[in-house]
């Protein structure tokens, strides 16, 4: 089985990675975001430290620490870290539902956020077996969470929003 090139993850970390700030309005509903101001929010999304973070995170889990030169993440370190890439995860997913989109593509955001939604309750399965000592860190780790097809329903909703003229991860 061939492991994933950490790049690949992007979208997943889109997924799995989209948006790091909130926009709020005086009111408590957000107001809608004007086409600039949504693309603006993904490029954050995609630049941040949280979308970088979830990629190196998934990188660690699958590929290994570069810093230690382990190929495999064990034990608790694996856990950990599993727990930390999930945890990333849902704190992107809960700042793009924060975001109220240009109208012509609610629905595209509405869509990829139940798909990313699915791939994160998968990655939290996997970060808590890995937690059990059920499963471990490398190629099982990536046979469990790359790959999902939820993840690339997300993916092709993202190219959706891209043939809107949203540049979600820049240029």
């Amino acid at each position: 089985m061939r492991y994933v090139r950490a790049v690949s993850l992007a979208p997943l970390a889109l997924v799995l990675v989209f948006s790091v700030s909130s926009c709020g309005s005086s009111s408590s509903q957000p107001h809608r975001l004007s086409k600039s101001e949504y693309q603006q929010k993904l490029l954050e999304i995609t630049r941040s430290r949280t979308a970088r973070e979830a990629s190196d995170r998934f990188s660690k889990i699958v590929l290994g620490d570069r810093a230690t030169g382990l190929t495999e993440l064990r034990g608790r370190a694996c856990s950990k870290s599993a727990r930390e890439f999930a945890e990333s995860i849902h704190e992107i997913l809960d700042s793009v539902a924060a975001l109220k989109p240009p109208r012509n593509i609610e629905a595209l955001q509405t869509r990829f956020l139940k798909d990313a939604r699915v791939s994160a309750e998968k990655i939290d399965e996997a970060a808590r077996d890995a937690e059990a000592g059920r499963l471990a860190c490398g190629r099982d780790m990536n046979s469990r969470i790359y790959g999902l097809p939820s993840t690339s329903r997300a993916q092709a909703t993202i190219a959706l929003i891209e043939g809107k003229g949203y540049l979600v991860f820049g240029e």
